[in-house]
C-alpha cells in the first residue's frame, strides 16, 4: 500500500476515534458534570428553604395550637324564619257584619286596646266599623265578632285644644269625636296606629293585662304629616286651634258607653308618688287609679285600672257630675284629687312642656323649654306615653299587672314582644302553594281564633268569679295535675298574696260557647292543648261558683246565660276524649253536667218529663230540643267513661229527643205541643229573631243538627237517597227568608244554606256520610271562595269569637269536626298544596294536596295516611296529634 494512502487512512481512523470519544465519553461526561453542578445548586436551595422554614413551621404550629385553644365560633345564624304576621289583615271583618276590631292585643289577652267610632247600633258591636270616619276614643276591652255589643272600658282620647267645662253636660256636648282617614291607619298583630286629622299620631300596643299608648301631638304650625308617604300632600291640621290655643291633652272618659252597656259607678283618684326618700327634692310622679262598674250584657261588670304617664302633668281637671275641680301640680310636681260617682271624667294637660324624639325613639324632656327651635315658625311635637293596667279584682291587682308586665317606657320593645307572641302562634301552621289572598285570609282567620277566650285572672292568679266573689287560681303544678282550680273565696280587699309569684295557669272568660264548640274549640285542642286544659278547669271552677251549673256564655267573668243548650258539656267531653282532662276532672265535669242537664231554665227538666221541649213551654223549642239532645249524648259519653252505665242509658235515651220533633210528612224538624200535635201555619223559610221556634234561623237551617246520630237522622228520611235529595234541595231552595222580624244573623246564602250563622257550618260535610264525598268537596270549596275575602267585608256574618274563622282554617286544611266530641274530622277539599301543622312535642302533621292551590283542583281521587291507602272519609284526633302525612291526590274532575 502506498505510504501516502496509509497516512490518509490513519488520519481518517483518528478522526473517527475522536468523534466516538466525543460522542460516547466526553459529551456524557460533560453532561454529568453539568447536571451535578446544577443539582448541587438546587439541593442547596432546597436545603436553605427547609432550613429557613423550620422557624416558620414552628410559628405556624404555635398559631394552630392557639387556634385550637380558642372557643369554637358559634355556627352561622339560621336563615330568618318566614314572617307570618305580614299576612294578617286585622281590618278583615271590621266591615259588613263581621263585628271585629282592628286594635292591639296579644293572644288571649285581657286587654284589647282599639279605637271606637262612638256610634250606636248592631254594626258597632265591637266599637268600630270600617264605614265610620270618626274616632271618639281608644278603650281597653273589646269583643271580637259578637252579635251583642258591650265592654269598651277605660276610654282615652287625645286633644289639642283647651277644654273649659263647668259641668259634665258642657263637656259631653263638646263631642270628643275626631275625624280620620283609613289611608292613615296601620294595623298589624299587636300594634295599631292612626294619624288623626286634628294633628295627633296615635300608636297602641299591649301586653296580656296592660295597654300602652304613644301619642305625638303636632302643633298647628306643623306643615307635614310625618307618617304619610313622601309624595303625599301637605298636612293641614283640621283642628280649629290657633297657636295660642294649642294645648295637648288627654281625656280619660269613664262615662263612655255604647249599646247594652250602662255605667253604674266610677272612680278616678290622683296620688303623687316620690321616686326617692327625699320628699322635698325628689321627683314626684302622679299615679292615676280607679274603677268603672257597669251593667249591660255583662251585669255587675267591674274593671279596675292603674294609669301612668311618661311626662309630668301640669294640671288635671276632674269632672264629677255637676262638680268640676282642677288640680294643679305644685313646685315639686305633687297633686292629689278624687272624682267619684256615677259619671266621672279626667282631663290631663301638659302645657309649658315640650320634648323631642331622638334617634332611639326615647323622649327628651325639658320642663323649662318653651318649644323654641331654630325655626321660630314651627314648634316641636310633644311625645307622651301612657300605660294602663287593668284587673277585674282591685286597684292593687291592676297596679301589680302594670308593674310586673310593663314596668318600663320602651314602647317599641312592648310592640316587638307582642309581635313575637303572634308569630309564635301563627307559625304553628305553615301553608304553601296557594294564592296570596288565601294566605291573608288564612292567617287572619288563625289570628281571629286567638282573640278569645280571654284571660281574666291577674298575674297573682286572682279573679272575680260569676258569683262576684274574689277567687284565686292555684299554683301551676297543682292545676296541671287536676286539683281544684281555685281556692276559697277571698275578700275583695284581701291583698295578702305575693304578686311576684309566677302562676302558669290562667282563668278565662269571654266564651262564645254556642258558636265556638263547633270548630274554634276543636282547633285549640290541636294548636293550644295546654290552654284548653286551663279553659276546661275554668269551666269546672265556674260551676263551683255558680251553684253547680256549667257556663253558657260567660263574659268578663259574668254569666250572661245567652243562647240555648249547655254546650260546655260538648267541650268537656271532647277534652276528655282527647286526654286533656284528668280522671279527677272528668268526675267533677260529670257532676256539673248532670246538674246542668236538670236545670229548669235551660230546659233539662222538660226533656226529662216529655223527652222533647214542647212548644209554648219554651221559646225556640225546636232548636232547644235538638241541641239538648246532642248535649245529653255527650253526657252519656262521660258516664260510659266513668262506668256509670245506668246513667249513660238514661242520657242516651234523652239524646234521641230529636226524633220527637221530626215531621215525616214535611220532612222538617217542627214545633210540637205537649199533646204531640204539630204547631200550625208552618213555613220552612219562616224566621223570628226572638220568640219563634228556631234560634236565629229557619227550619231549613236547623234540620241537620243531629251530629251525634247522623245515621239515625238519615233513617228518618227512609234512606240515603232521600236524605241526599233533601240535602241537595237545601242548596237550591229560594234563599228568601220571611217573617215579621227575621234574624239579621241569617246571611251568606246558598239556597237556604246560611254560612253567616253557625247552625249551617257542618252541613256541607254531611255528604261524606252518604258516600258522596265529591259533593262535600265541591260545596266546601264553593263556600271558601264565595264567603271569605281579604277585605273589611271579608266575612259574611258575625265572626263570633273565632268560629267563622275556624271553619275556614279547617276547611282550608281539608278536614272538619262535624261531631267535635267524637274526636274525628271529616275529609273535605284542601285549598293549599302543602300544609304543616305543629302539634307539639316535636311532631308535625302534614297535609299534601298537590294541585289544590296551584291548579285549583277541587276533587280528591285517593287519600293515603302515612303512606297507606285510607279507605275511610275521616281522620282521628290521635292520628293528627301523633304526627304524620295525609296525602290527597287532587283532580279537577270527579273521579
Amino acid at each position: 500500500m502506498p505510504r501516502q494512502m496509509w497516512h490518509a487512512r490513519k488520519q481518517k481512523r483518528q478522526r473517527r476515534l475522536s468523534a466516538r470519544l466525543l460522542k460516547f465519553f466526553l459529551l456524557p461526561l460533560f453532561a454529568t458534570i453539568l447536571f451535578a453542578l446544577l443539582n448541587t445548586s438546587y439541593s442547596a436551595q432546597v436545603w436553605n428553604r427547609v432550613h429557613n422554614s423550620v422557624p416558620e413551621a414552628q410559628e405556624q404550629q404555635r398559631k394552630d395550637e392557639e387556634e385550637l385553644q380558642k372557643p369554637a365560633l358559634p355556627p352561622p345564624p339560621p336563615p330568618p324564619p318566614p314572617h307570618f304576621n305580614k299576612y294578617v289583615n286585622t281590618f278583615i271583618g271590621t266591615g259588613g257584619q263581621g263585628h271585629t276590631y282592628p286594635g292591639a292585643t296579644v293572644p288571649f289577652g285581657m286587654v284589647q286596646l282599639s279605637p271606637d267610632n262612638g256610634n250606636e247600633g248592631w254594626a258597632y258591636s265591637s266599637g268600630y266599623h270600617y264605614n265610620a270616619s270618626t274616632i271618639i276614643g281608644f278603650s281597653h276591652t273589646h269583643l271580637s265578632g259578637t252579635g251583642i255589643g258591650d265592654l269598651l272600658d277605660i276610654s282615652v282620647q287625645p286633644t289639642l285644644s283647651p277644654i273649659n267645662s263647668t259641668s259634665l253636660k258642657e263637656f259631653w256636648d263638646l263631642d270628643l269625636r275626631q275625624s280620620f282617614n283609613h289611608s292613615n291607619e296601620v294595623a298589624e298583630p299587636g300594634y295599631y296606629s292612626v294619624f288623626m286629622d286634628h294633628g295627633v299620631q296615635v300608636e297602641l300596643t299591649a301586653t296580656e293585662r296592660t295597654g300602652m299608648h304613644r301619642y305625638t301631638f303636632y302643633p298647628p304650625s306643623a306643615t307635614k304629616n310625618p307618617f304619610a308617604p313622601i309624595d303625599s300632600a301637605a298636612f293641614e291640621p283640621q283642628s280649629s286651634a290657633s297657636s295660642s290655643e294649642y294645648l295637648p291633652g288627654i281625656v280619660l272618659n269613664l262615662c263612655f258607653a255604647l249599646n247594652t252597656d250602662a255605667l253604674e259607678a266610677s272612680l278616678i283618684e290622683l296620688t303623687s308618688i316620690s321616686s326617692s326618700d327625699d320628699l322635698i327634692n325628689g321627683t314626684w310622679t302622679t299615679s292615676i287609679t280607679g274603677y268603672r262598674k257597669s251593667t249591660g250584657w255583662a251585669e255587675n261588670h267591674h274593671v279596675y285600672f292603674a294609669m301612668e304617664f311618661s311626662v309630668p302633668l301640669s294640671a288635671v281637671t276632674l269632672i264629677q257630675g255637676a262638680e268640676v275641680e282642677t288640680v294643679v301640680a305644685d313646685n315639686h310636681g305633687m297633686m292629689k284629687g278624687v272624682a267619684e260617682g256615677e259619671y266621672t271624667i279626667a282631663y290631663f294637660t301638659f302645657d309649658n312642656l315640650k320634648n323631642s324624639i331622638n334617634s332611639d325613639n326615647n323622649i327628651t324632656t325639658d320642663p323649662n323649654n318653651t318649644g323654641d327651635s331654630a325655626d321660630e315658625n314651627e314648634e316641636e311635637p310633644l311625645l307622651v306615653l301612657l300605660k294602663i293596667g287593668i284587673s277585674s279584682v282591685s286597684v292593687e291587682g291592676a297596679k301589680d299587672n302594670l308593674r310586673l308586665e310593663n314596668p318600663n317606657w320602651d314602647f317599641d320593645s312592648v310592640r316587638q314582644a307582642a309581635a313575637a307572641a303572634w308569630e309564635s302562634e301563627l307559625r304553628k301552621i305553615v301553608v304553601q302553594g296557594g294564592t296570596e289572598e288565601a294566605k291573608s285570609v288564612f292567617y287572619t282567620s288563625l289570628y281571629h281564633t286567638k282573640l278569645a277566650p280571654t284571660i281574666l285572672s291577674d298575674k297573682s292568679g286572682a279573679y272575680r268569679g260569676p258569683d262576684s266573689q274574689i277567687h284565686r287560681v292555684l299554683s301551676g303544678s297543682n292545676i296541671r295535675s287536676g286539683n281544684l282550680v281555685t281556692s276559697a273565696s277571698e275578700s275583695e280587699n284581701d291583698n295578702s298574696y305575693d304578686a311576684n309569684t309566677s302562676f302558669s295557669p290562667d282563668y278565662y272568660s269571654t266564651f262564645s260557647i254556642w258558636d265556638t264548640f263547633r270548630a274554634a274549640h276543636p282547633l285549640l285542642t290541636i294548636l293550644n292543648p295546654d290552654r284548653v286544659k286551663d279553659m276546661m278547669r275554668t269551666f269546672l271552677a265556674h260551676a263551683d261558683h255558680q251553684g253547680g251549673l256549667l257556663p253558657f256564655w260567660p263574659l268578663a267573668g259574668v254569666e250572661t246565660r245567652t243562647m240555648p243548650g249547655y254546650h260546655a258539656a260538648v267541650m268537656l267531653t271532647e277534652a276528655a276524649k282527647k286526654n286533656l282532662l284528668s280522671k279527677q276532672d272528668i268526675k267533677r265535669a260529670y257532676k256539673a253536667m248532670k246538674g246542668t242537664a236538670m236545670d229548669v231554665e235551660r230546659g233539662g227538666a222538660l226533656m226529662h218529663r216529655f223527652g222533647f221541649i214542647p212548644a209554648g213551654k219554651k221559646d225556640e223549642s225546636v232548636t232547644v230540643t235538638l241541641e239538648l239532645s246532642y248535649d245529653d249524648w255527650c253526657i252519656a259519653q262521660i258516664a260510659e267513661i266513668l262506668g256509670r252505665h245506668k246513667d249513660a242509658a238514661y242520657f242516651y235515651k234523652r239524646s234521641q229527643g230529636y226524633k220527637r220533633v221530626f215531621d215525616p210528612e214535611t220532612q222538617f224538624m217542627r214545633a210540637k205541643f205537649k199533646n204531640n200535635t204539630w204547631k200550625t201555619r208552618f213555613n220552612p223559610r219562616q224566621s223570628e229573631h226572638e220568640g219563634g221556634d228556631y234560634t236565629e234561623g229557619t227550619a231549613w237551617q236547623h234540620l241537620w243538627f243531629v251530629p251525634h246520630d247522623i245515621p239515625g237522622l238519615i233513617k228518618l228520611f227512609n234512606g240515603s237517597a232521600n236524605f241526599e235529595a233533601k240535602l241537595d234541595a237545601l242548596f237550591q231552595e229560594n234563599p228568601a227568608v220571611v217573617g215579621l222580624w227575621t234574624s239579621e244573623d241569617i246571611s251568606g246564602m246558598i239556597g237556604q244554606y246560611a254560612h253567616g250563622n253557625e247552625p249551617s257550618h257542618h252541613v256541607a260535610y254531611l255528604y261524606n256520610y252518604l258516600g258522596s264525598p265529591h259533593k262535600t268537596q265541591a260545596r266546601a270549596r264553593e263556600i271558601v271562595k264565595q264567603f271569605y275575602r281579604a277585605e273589611p267585608e271579608g266575612y259574611v256574618g258575625n265572626e263570633d269569637c273565632g268560629q267563622m274563622s275556624a271553619w275556614y282554617i279547617f276547611s282550608a286544611l281539608g278536614f272538619y269536626p262535624v261531631n267535635p266530641a267524637e274526636a274525628k274530622y271529616q275529609l273535605g277539599s284542601p285549598i293549599f298544596d302543602h300544609a304543616v301543622i305543629d302539634v307539639g312535642q316535636g311532631r308535625k302533621f302534614e297535609v299534601k294536596a298537590q294541585g289544590a292551590g296551584t291548579r285549583g283542583d277541587v276533587f280528591v281521587k285517593n287519600v293515603s295516611l302515612n303512606g297507606e291507602l285510607l279507605r275511610r272519609l275521616y281522620i282521628t284526633h290521635d292520628e293528627i296529634m301523633n304526627g304524620g302525612v295525609l296525602e290527597l291526590e287532587m283532580s279537577s274532575k270527579i273521579d
